[in-house]
């Protein structure tokens, strides 16, 4: 049987203001909309994952079971921009070997910030350009690139 991940589905309170936070910083943009599901894609590749964001009733109760890696060339200056949007600091990784700072976005989803090229194993190791470009591996490793709108 082929399967294919899709979509990334967030529960949340308020999916309309959500997806804005993930709008901006992934620069995907809505491709279906109403007050109960948003789904936002990568305007230039229609084959990456989508995120998805799901009105539930309940709140979030305890920490996620999942959650997205973002890569940055530097984790720091990326967290400090996502912290202007709205993210929540929550952890600082003191490895020098494993260099990530977890974050919650404004309904305290949890995500990390991770120094690109930091896995050494990965096949496609992102490059440290100048751009304070953001960047999501997906589970078949390929790079989803996501773009400061500063």
């Amino acid at each position: 049987m082929d399967l294919e991940v899709a979509t990334v589905v967030f529960d949340c309170a308020d999916p309309g203001s959500l997806s804005e936070f993930w709008e901006t910083i992934t620069g995907y943009e809505v491709a279906d909309e109403d007050e109960e599901w948003v789904l936002l894609t990568d305007p230039d590749d229609d084959t990456r994952i989508q995120l998805g964001f799901q009105r539930v009733p309940e709140g979030k109760s305890a920490k996620n079971r999942l959650h997205l890696d973002l890569y940055a060339a530097d984790v720091e200056d990326a967290a400090e921009w996502l912290r202007s949007l709205g993210a929540k600091q929550l952890w600082v990784s003191d490895d020098p070997e494993d260099v990530f700072i977890t974050l919650a976005d404004p309904e305290d989803n949890e995500f990390c910030v991770v120094e690109a090229g930091a896995d050494e194993d990965d096949e496609d190791e992102l490059d440290d350009d100048e751009d304070d470009d953001l960047e999501v591996l997906d589970d078949d490793e390929d790079e989803i690139e996501l773009e400061d709108e500063d």
